[in-house]
Order: C-alpha cells, then sequence, then structure tokens
C-alpha cells in the first residue's frame, strides 16, 4: 500500500474522516490483472464498490443504485484480500 503513492494519499484521506467504514482490497479481474476494490462505506445498501487499476483509474463501479455491473471486467470476489479497514 506504500509502494502506490495514490493509493497510500487514499488511505491519509479516509483516515481524515474516521465514521465511514471503509475497506480496500485487492483482487483481480479479467484474466489475471491485479487491481483495487475500494468500499467507501462498508454495510451501506446502496453503495458497491469502485473497481480501479493499479494506476488509480476508476475502471467502474459495481452495484449501488447507479452503478455498473460492471461484467466485462469479471471480477474475482472469491479470492479478494483485505488490504485496509477503518471502523
Amino acid at each position: 500500500m506504500t509502494d502506490l503513492e495514490w493509493l497510500s494519499q487514499m488511505i491519509s484521506e479516509f483516515e481524515t474522516d474516521p465514521l465511514t467504514p471503509v475497506k480496500i482490497y485487492q483482487c483481480t479481474y479479467q484474466t489475471g490483472i491485479i487491481g483495487f476494490l475500494i468500499e467507501r462505506c462498508v454495510g451501506c445498501p446502496d453503495f458497491g464498490y469502485e473497481l480501479t487499476d493499479c494506476g488509480g483509474n476508476l475502471l467502474c463501479i459495481l452495484f449501488g443504485h447507479a452503478g455498473d455491473p460492471c461484467v466485462e471486467y469479471n471480477v474475482d470476489f472469491e479470492n479478494k484480500q483485505l488490504l485496509y479497514q477503518q471502523n
């Protein structure tokens, strides 16, 4: 997490707002490409995950009321690994 400047900065921003529970997972998508799932409101019924690539570029938003199902990315949810958890 410290090797990726954008991820380290994002975590610093999350820590300034300790009231919103956040989780960040490492995952794979498509054919084994490493990415990150960011869950900005853990347990919120109307919010899902943001899928980003290793450069921090938002690829899609999964679930939620207005979210894209991101079917084309074929995210491997079964093997995601928790990297960061707040609250």
